[in-house]
């Protein structure tokens, strides 16, 4: 994914491509998703929005009109809000942006929300940051750590709606 063929470049060369990130909302979820991204080179965070502007090191937007005047075409946008405005935003960024958009789980309330962006699926994706979760890494590392094979299993339990 990061790497492209250089127009006109006879010996077909690759050459790293920078993938821009723009994260919609920045709670606890997209922290650990912040986490993840800060992990892959060949991607970049070029900013944030959230009403509450919370302290990062990172552009910070209040609204989405803000980001997207400051990033007009980012290549990823992830949505880490409530569920309830998961469809709307995804809806928004899709008719704004060329962008693939990641949403946090679950995408909607409803089959009636998931159906309204059905024309859009090729675009979106679904994530579930419990892979990256503090708890599990803590979990590896402690496994690693006692010399234990790999887990086969991982029992989860949430109070999330």
């Amino acid at each position: 994914m990061c790497h492209r063929d250089r127009p006109g470049d006879t010996e077909g060369a690759s050459v790293t491509v920078e993938r821009r990130v723009l994260m919609i909302g920045l709670g606890t979820i997209a922290r650990t998703h912040l986490a993840v991204l800060a992990e892959l080179p060949d991607l970049v965070v070029v900013g944030g929005v959230d009403p509450a502007a919370p302290d990062l090191d990172l552009p910070v937007f209040r609204t989405l009109d803000d980001a997207l005047r400051a990033e007009p075409a980012p290549d990823l946008v992830t949505v880490a809000t409530p569920t309830a405005t998961h469809v709307s935003l995804v809806r928004e960024i899709v008719d704004r942006t060329g962008a693939l958009v990641l949403s946090e789980k679950p995408l909607g309330v409803g089959a009636a929300d998931i159906e309204s962006i059905a024309d859009v699926a090729d675009r979106v994706r679904v994530a579930h940051h419990f892979a990256f979760s503090p708890e599990v890494e803590w979990a590896l590392a402690h496994v690693r750590t006692a010399g234990w094979r790999r887990p086969t299993r991982v029992t989860s339990r949430f109070n999330d709606a």
